[in-house]
Order: structure tokens, then C-alpha cells, then sequence
């Protein structure tokens, strides 16, 4: 909490997430088994939650949750260029001013 979301890992990340493991595997190891197995790109290409469940092992609760994390990441990534943009530091500047070239 102290250094926010940005200092933790995507792995970290989903494992917020998912919340909780199953009976088989605890929550970080899934969130590792994800990333290791799947890859990143790969999850985010994924939208079909019947799909995600099978092809990530997944109880499907879990599936959904993944799912709607990943749904909210891209209708954000879409809507990035409408209103103004969030600066809060020099990287933010930078980063916007790159994005304008």
C-alpha cells in the first residue's frame, strides 16, 4: 500500500486479483503459473471465460475474475486519448510528450 500498485510485479498483481488459491494451489503460485505458462501478451488476448478456465486451469470464478480485469485494462487502454491526459510526475510529462511525436 505505502509504494502503490505500480511497485508490484504482474504476478503480484494478479494474485490481488484471484484473492484467494484453490484447494490445489495458493494464490501466488497460481498467479505465477499463469504468467510463467501463459505469458503475459497471452493473457491479454484472451476473452472468452469458459475458454480461460480451460486453457489456464482454472475454477471458473477464477476465470472471471481474470476475465474482468483484463476486460477493464483494455476498455481503459481504449478510452486513453479521450479527456485530458493524468500528469503527476516527469515521467508522466515525458511519456506524454513521447506519445505526441
Amino acid at each position: 500500500m505505502k509504494h502503490g500498485p505500480g511497485a508490484l510485479s504482474t504476478k503480484e498483481l494478479l494474485a490481488v486479483i484471484l484473492m484467494t488459491g484453490t484447494k490445489k494451489e495458493g494464490v501466488l503460485e497460481m498467479a505465477n503459473r499463469l504468467v510463467r505458462d501463459y505469458g503475459e501478451k497471452s493473457l491479454l488476448s484472451k476473452t472468452n471465460v469458459s475458454q480461460i478456465a480451460k486453457d489456464l486451469d482454472l475454477p471458473l470464478v477464477k476465470a472471471m475474475q481474470v476475465a474482468a480485469s483484463l476486460e477493464l485494462g483494455r476498455r481503459l487502454y481504449d478510452n486513453k486519448g479521450a479527456g485530458l491526459p493524468v500528469i503527476r510526475n516527469a515521467k508522466d510529462v515525458y511519456k506524454y510528450l513521447e506519445d505526441m511525436r
